[in-house]
């Protein structure tokens, strides 16, 4: 699943902050020729890389591109494997040896088409790319852009929630942390506000590169680095609308009423205002989500409902990682 946590100003009037969380776990490993990922391996290499949480990824630049995840907080595990002998693990202090490098992982998401009446889903894929994060960002100021090439890891799809339950013109709540608590402070920004700051997430998004191996992927790097070669944005089938800030709150809408009613969902912002990121420093309070927001005038309303807390939502900046 995924949700949109608003970070709120000191006096809860304003959104300072926001970020797209994502929680669920996949089980499944990834097996791969390692000389398919590091042209200069071993052949006789195999690496195993497993899908992490979607805990693990977080996404501090706003919008629905994660930070790249290194791979030491990945599990993975590499084996020699020779003819009518069993799999040797290799070693991390041979690994230089057998030509196996590092990697990092990205997950990148977009509005999916198969958004519905039970509500929107996310599109999304985990890429590999496979060099230290370190050294990828130092090869260009694009290398954050979900467009920088990589290896697919995998792809599925992700329920946006929690839905709301009353009608307020968005087919999903955000969780807010309030800068204080509601019972000392009940005061929010107005439902516009909380709608924008929603939207201003969710426009920012785009579909990755992929290449088959890593010897192409490395191609591209090299190319782009060199500035001759050209990163293309890719055009999402669906994106968020870009005017979704109605005075007054409109009917509820369902996740596929909401994507058929904006022509404007094709419509991609290629370097448009960036999502909004988390903020920094200030009070956290707990987490908790509107369910109804009452009436949307322009101006701070004073709460009238009381919040739900969403358990399980909080500490989303904590993950424990294993590594073999």
């Amino acid at each position: 699943m995924a949700c949109l946590v608003l970070t709120l100003s000191p006096d809860n009037e304003r959104v300072a902050g926001g970020e797209f969380v994502t929680r669920g776990v996949e089980v499944k490993d990834f097996v791969w020729e390692s000389h398919k990922l590091w042209p200069k391996a071993d052949k006789r290499v195999v690496t195993t890389v497993t899908m992490p949480a979607l805990d693990s990824f977080s996404f501090k630049d706003g919008g629905l591109t994660s930070d790249f995840l290194p791979d030491d907080e990945v599990v993975h595990f590499h084996n020699l494997v020779r003819e009518g002998r069993p799999a040797e693990p290799v070693l991390e202090a041979d690994r230089e040896e057998r030509g196996v490098g590092k990697f990092c992982l990205r997950l990148i998401g977009n509005v999916s088409k198969g958004s519905s009446e039970d509500g929107m889903k996310i599109k999304f894929w985990v890429m590999l790319y496979p060099e230290d994060k370190d050294v990828i960002l130092g090869m260009s100021a694009s290398a954050k852009k979900p467009e920088w090439p990589g290896v697919k890891l995998g792809e599925g799809e992700m329920r946006l929630l929690p839905l709301p339950t009353a009608a307020w013109g968005c087919p999903v709540v955000p969780i807010l942390v309030p800068g204080q608590p509601f019972e000392e402070l009940p005061r929010a920004p107005s439902s516009p506000a909380l709608r924008s700051a929603i939207g201003a997430i969710m426009r920012y998004c785009g579909q990755p590169e992929s290449s088959r191996t890593g010897g192409k992927t490395m191609e591209k790097w090299d190319k782009l680095a060199k500035n001759t070669g050209t990163l293309t944005a890719k055009r999402p089938a669906v994106t968020w609308p870009a005017d979704q800030l109605p005075t007054t709150n409109p009917p509820g809408v369902t996740g596929n009423e909401f994507i058929n009613s904006h022509s404007s969902l094709s419509e991609i912002q290629e370097n448009g205002s960036p999502g909004l990121g988390p903020q920094k420093g200030g009070e956290t309070g707990k987490l908790l989500s509107f369910m109804d927001m009452g009436s949307a005038g322009e101006n701070t309303r004073t709460i009238d409902k009381a919040p739900v807390t969403v358990p399980g939502a909080s500490n989303q900046q904590q993950h424990s990682h294993r590594h073999r």
